[in-house]
């Protein structure tokens, strides 16, 4: 499937009209449904060298950036406000 066609299912059912807090949480649902979380590299301690959205939108799978940062992309379509807030957790379930 194409990155658009991706793109657009992340952002079904975001629609002009609603509100920053609705949008994003429809985004977050689409993402969070469609997205698994890769448990495999994390355990690995392998990072991607390409950009960690590649794997969302194209695998269906990520770790933690992956999932900000396409969060982000698709706030960016609907003009809702977007930081992104990311650390290093090498605890109990870090490691």
């Amino acid at each position: 499937e194409s990155f658009y066609a991706e793109a657009n299912e992340f952002l079904g059912g975001a629609a002009t009209g609603m509100g920053e807090k609705e949008i994003a949480m429809t985004v977050y649902h689409n993402i969070t449904t469609r997205v698994k979380y890769d448990y495999d590299i994390l355990r690995a301690g392998y990072v991607p060298a390409y950009h960690p959205s590649y794997r969302a939108y194209h695998e269906h799978t990520g770790i933690c950036s992956a999932f900000a940062r396409t969060y982000a992309q698709m706030l960016t379509q609907p003009s809702c406000a977007r930081p992104i807030c990311a650390a290093r957790s090498w605890g109990t379930h870090g490691s």
